[in-house]
């Protein structure tokens, strides 16, 4: 059963149950009884007669009640005799075996677990990792050669050897290729049985990713790696929880909210390694250990981790990386392969099924002409498939160009041999592989991509939710040469599966001619951002390989993009927006990830993520170019409020009629204990979405075009906005709302305007009371933001009241009150030793501590706010004062006054 299924079933039972305490209360109340009670007979006649009118009226309906429930029962007996008459074996079916609680209770506890070990970035990596070629790596399962350095082979080592096996690769061999090769081909599983016996089976894989594209630091960290392994092997063998976690599975222990912590795991993982016996046989693949980020000592232990798990008569551990001295020592000796010795026929299967695919290489070269050029390639490898790769994207161009084989035996000798640094031949493909008329657009879309990949990072984190997506796919690329006005014009309409298909053939030709193969379109095999188009595949653009972020980095190659596109960066980032926004607007109503959403649509969907992305990219290029800032979130917004009409396909049918679509922008309900549809957050128009988001110069442009009128809006007023009303104000980075709350009050905002309680001094203070800023910037702009308020004329003697619940008994709840004043609540916040604790909403791995000199700036931003809050007193006294004298001495000359007229009327 679903969840609303049993919510409302919950809900039936309620108003079931109240109608039955309702109806047995009336029962005990009948009129005898009432009229012998003493209070009864105080009444007077009237209230007494009316009284007993509608007792008896309730008695009356009581005994109909009655009547129809004996009607119901036998109707009920009788429809039960009916269906035993249809099916005799009913009448004798056994009572139903009541459920055993324990293991209802344990299915639940390991169910929590997997939820706690799952993160979704698990499959990401193998996702990504390109497919081996077609018969390439075949020799695994049907013939490895054994070399000096290879000495068993894997399949001999699968079926029954003993300790790890170690697959050692320089960068670009296709270490990784060969990993999944082997995770996904059904041989794996079967040579691992046989060695497993009789032993049930269990398989789990985990590739490390230190990439700008993984987007998940997890993916670099041995958090990472235990948690897929922990949650694959449990998802496999639920058993294998009490192994990892025994003093966790007993019943009425409770767990902490952070468990399974690190330590945890580890343990738990140490634990499975050493146990004399396990319920299963395991079989581990383990990609890329090289890229774990961390110190050369801890990259020594973590392969000492797995060669000691590898030991156990249990578990069997392949394990692949570069050869690098932390690896090469930890896997001295243990059974290994060396893939570069091992890939010549597969790299000549490639380069020959590439090449010969096509037809005019035929036509200018002879059979003995085109062995030569695939044994020059595969020489000039010196074993690294990437090389490979690269070589043949660049030759199947050339052969449209060459005349005879000399042009393209010369093109391959030109590139850099596979036995150069990876950054060599990216350097080469870089400065001589891209024609000048595209080479300003190829240096671009490379530069938008290593943007694009920081842009999840600036996002709200969520702590649940879906994964933020990578947002540059073949779609969102078609849209790349298209001018300003072109994407203003653009109808908010989806496009045809025939538009999406040519957009996205049109965007991969795009990348192959000006990119010089560097970036690549992949197939998401997940889903999509937006899943572009049901019948079109959805296409992500990122780097060849992940060491072509590594050459991006360099001094040399940052020199060609600033002299290449000097004076464009904020360009890149507009043009970003402006192709987001172009997708925003014809986003396809059939869009199966779209339909999903809008049946969960509270959730962090992938829609809100690009609509964020247009967010976040605005704060980094309204400055430079706030004119065609403005313009694009103007388009943005009514494109979404054109999705969110009732004829169009955001709005649930609940919502219909309601709020401005950005009241509906999701919260994390794990910052706000409840989901977003039941948060009136009261952001009625798009420019209080703007403020919320701090956008100061878009605000800026609205007031100098249209002046303070603007800052009339329905709901929540802007300058409560600006002050954080909302869990957004402290999740979201580097925000800087002491600006905007200068620039609001400035034209005209009031402090001293009430809102659902509150003045904005008061908001501000309330989130000064949850110290839940993250950072030593962030604390020090909401110190700016009550500073501005003070100046404002702030009352300073207000109070802020808040309540907590607290717990009294296993069932019940208490509430608590609590008020503070302001001058008290700013000493703690800045003065009083709070400022090394983190906020009650805050990402502690963001926050982190004060410095000793950052405290001791918010202490003396402390002083200043109470030393002004002190003045405005000292000022309100003084002027107190001087109306109290005015007023006195006015009395007093009008008491003179009038005296002396009465007596000159008296005379």
């Amino acid at each position: 059963m679903d969840a609303d299924a049993q919510m409302r079933r919950l809900v039936a039972l309620r108003n079931e149950l109240q109608s039955e305490l309702l109806v047995s209360m009336l029962r005990k109340v009948s009129v005898e009884d009432l009229q012998r009670k003493a209070a009864f007979r105080r009444l007077d006649d009237d209230v007494k007669a009316l009284t007993l009118g509608h007792l008896q009226g309730l008695e009356a309906v009581l005994t109909k009640v009655d009547s129809l429930a004996v009607a119901e029962e036998q109707r009920h007996q009788e429809i039960m005799a009916e269906l035993r008459r249809w099916d005799p074996l009913s009448a004798h079916a056994r009572p139903a075996v009541p459920p055993d609680h324990d293991l209802v209770w344990k299915k639940d506890m390991v169910t929590e677990l997997k939820n706690r070990l799952w993160y979704g970035s698990i499959p990401r990596r193998h996702d990504a990792i390109a497919t081996a070629h077609e018969k390439t790596f075949e020799w695994i399962f049907t013939g490895q050669k054994k070399t000096h350095q290879s000495n068993t082979t894997l399949m001999e080592w699968m079926t029954g050897g003993t300790g790890p096996y170690w697959v050692s690769g320089r960068a670009g061999t296709g270490k990784s290729s060969l990993m999944r090769f082997l995770n996904d081909d059904e041989r794996t599983r079967e040579a691992f049985q046989t060695w497993a016996g009789d032993r049930p089976l269990g398989l789990a894989s985990f590739y490390f990713w230190n990439s700008e594209a993984a987007g998940d630091d997890r993916l670099k960290s041995l958090t990472g790696l235990y948690r897929a392994i922990l949650f694959t092997l449990i998802e496999q063998h639920p058993s294998l929880a009490d192994v990892f976690f025994p003093d966790h599975l007993v019943k009425g222990r409770r767990w902490d909210t952070d468990f399974p912590t690190f330590i945890d795991m580890a343990q738990g993982f140490e634990r499975f390694s050493t146990a004399s016996e396990l319920p299963v046989a395991v079989g581990l693949i383990i990609d890329g250990l090289d890229e774990y980020e961390a110190p050369h000592s801890k990259q020594v232990e973590a392969a000492a981790m797995l060669r000691r798990a590898s030991e156990s008569p249990n578990i069997k551990v392949i394990v692949s990386s570069r050869p690098e001295a932390a690896f090469e020592t930890a896997f001295r000796d243990s059974t290994k392969l060396r893939l570069h010795e091992l890939t010549e026929e597969d790299r000549r299967t490639y380069v020959h099924d590439k090449l010969t695919a096509v037809p005019r290489l035929h036509s200018i070269t002879t059979k003995e002409q085109q062995l030569e050029l695939i044994d020059l390639v595969v020489e000039r490898s010196e074993g690294i498939f990437l090389w490979v790769n690269l070589t043949v994207a660049t030759l199947v161009e050339e052969i449209e160009l060459a005349m005879d084989i000399s042009r393209l035996l010369r093109v391959t000798s030109d590139i850099p041999g596979g036995n150069k640094e990876l950054g060599a031949i990216f350097d080469h493909m870089l400065r001589n592989r891209i024609p000048e008329k595209h080479r300003t657009l190829g240096l671009q879309l490379i530069q938008t991509l290593k943007y694009g990949y920081t842009l999840p990072s600036k996002l709200i984190p969520w702590v649940e939710g879906e994964r933020v997506r990578h947002p540059i796919t073949a779609i969102l690329c078609s849209f790349f040469e298209d001018d300003l006005q072109t994407t203003l014009e653009i109808p908010v309409k989806p496009l045809t599966v025939a538009q999406a298909a040519s957009r996205t053939e049109m965007a991969i030709n795009m990348v192959r001619q000006s990119c010089a193969g560097l970036l690549e379109f992949r197939e998401y095999e997940s889903e999509a951002l937006i899943a572009e188009q049901p019948s079109v595949k959805a296409m992500e653009l990122h780097y060849l390989h992940k060491d072509v972020s590594i050459y991006l980095e360099t001094a040399d190659t940052a020199k060609i993009f600033e002299d290449s596109l000097s004076g464009t960066h904020g360009d890149i980032q507009v043009n970003l927006l402006k192709c987001i926004v172009s997708f925003i607007r014809t986003i396809s109503v059939e869009d199966p990830a779209i339909v999903s959403w809008a049946e969960s649509w509270t959730l962090n969907s992938a829609f809100w993520q690009l609509v964020e992305y247009c967010m976040r990219l605005a704060r980094d290029t309204e400055e430079r170019n706030p004119d065609q800032t403005e313009s694009l979130l103007d388009a943005m917004d009514q494109a979404v409020n054109q999705h969110w009409q009732p004829d169009g396909f955001l709005v649930p049918l609940s919502l219909v009629d309601s709020a401005y679509w950005t009241n509906h922008f999701p919260v994390d309900r794990h910052y706000t204990g409840m989901r977003v549809n039941e948060v009136d957050v009261q952001i009625l128009t798009f420019l209080s979405f703007t403020v919320q988001q701090d956008l100061f110069f878009y605000l800026q442009s609205k007031l100098r075009r249209l002046g303070p009128a603007v800052l009339q809006v329905p709901g929540r007023p802007l300058l409560h906005i600006a002050c954080g009303t909302d869990p957004t104000w402290w999740l979201l980075r580097g925000r800087r709302p002491a600006r905007v709350v200068k620039l609001l009050l400035d034209h005209g905002a009031d402090p001293h305007e009430v809102f659902d309680g509150q003045t904005a001094w008061q908001v501000a203070l309330d989130v000064t009371r949850r110290s839940a800023t993250t950072s030593f910037l962030e604390r020090k702009e909401i110190g700016e933001v009550l500073l501005a308020l003070v100046h404002a004329g702030a009352d300073i003697h207000a109070v802020i009241r808040w309540t907590e619940r607290r717990k009294i008994s296993k069932r019940n709840w208490v509430t608590d009150e609590f008020s503070r004043p302001a001058t008290q609540q700013i000493r703690l916040t800045f003065m009083d030793g709070e400022l090394k604790e983190p906020g009650q909403y805050c990402d502690k791995s963001i926050g982190g501590t004060l410095s000793a000199n950052e405290e001791q700036i918010l202490k003396e931003l402390g002083r200043k706010i109470l030393a002004t809050m002190a003045e405005k007193r000292t000022w309100n006294m003084a002027l107190r004062h001087n109306i109290r004298d005015t007023k006195a001495r006015v009395t007093h000359g009008v008491q003179k006054r009038v005296m002396a007229l009465g007596a000159a009327f008296f005379r």
